[in-house]
């Protein structure tokens, strides 16, 4: 940041928040430099500012590169190259979209899953959000999680369909008794991700993973669905 230069109160106390709850033990210059990062992303983008999300994936980008240069520009870089910018906004729109894709991908794939949700008035709101906003880095730890690095080794090559295919490969590999827990409890594993807890997870992942039908046509056609729906709802 220039020198003089300085965000609102506001932004500024967000952000030293989020660097307290830190997922990983960091010392106090790497808190710092947590913080920095965020920063000068906030500064940079005044448009976005800083939204809760953000902080989770600096934190995994600068336990895995060790470098606050690096660290930065890969968070600005990634924001750019997949749009991001649409997750931090106040309405949300690419949130919505993308619930709207893994409601109807759940549907497809386990249909009685999803209705079980719905006949309760829930959805994959209570789970995924989270999973979208911060490609899992809110709940899975760098340093000791290589399901959480496979993800990530998948995402950057592959891009959002990553996620629903996460999504689509944790509900299938919950066993029956998971399934048949309560609503609340069920909610609860998937928001954990609690199958990638496991040290097997990154493995089978990446076994399953070009075999879970989540395609980019697919989705496609998907987001055309929500648009049509949207259009129809705004006349």
């Amino acid at each position: 940041m220039k020198k003089g230069a300085s965000l609102s109160k506001g932004i500024d106390d967000d952000i030293n928040k989020d660097v307290i709850r830190s997922l990983t033990p960091l010392n106090e210059e790497n808190k710092k430099t947590l913080g920095n990062i965020l920063r000068v992303y906030a500064f940079c983008h005044p448009n976005i500012g800083y939204c809760q999300g953000m902080g989770f994936i600096a934190e995994f980008l600068l336990v895995l590169f060790r470098n606050e240069a690096v660290a930065y520009a890969f968070m600005d870089t990634l924001i750019e190259k997949y749009n991001m910018t649409h997750l931090f906004t106040d309405e949300i729109p690419l949130v919505k979209k993308l619930l709207y894709q893994m409601d109807r991908l759940i549907y497809l794939h386990y249909p009685n899953f999803m209705v079980n949700l719905l006949n309760e008035g829930l959805n994959s709101a209570l789970f995924a959000s989270a999973w979208f906003i911060s490609i899992f880095t809110h709940i899975l730890r760098a340093e000791d999680n290589d399901g959480l690095l496979a993800i990530w080794d998948c995402f950057l090559l592959y891009g959002w369909k990553v996620i629903f295919r996460v999504g689509i490969f944790t509900i299938k590999n919950l066993n029956k008794t998971m399934i048949e827990a309560p609503t609340v409890d069920l909610i609860q594993m998937l928001s954990k991700l609690s199958i990638f807890q496991e040290k097997s997870s990154a493995t089978q992942f990446k076994e399953q993973f070009h075999k879970i039908k989540v395609t980019n046509r697919v989705l496609d056609l998907l987001e055309k669905e929500y648009n049509s729906i949207m259009l129809i709802g705004y006349k």
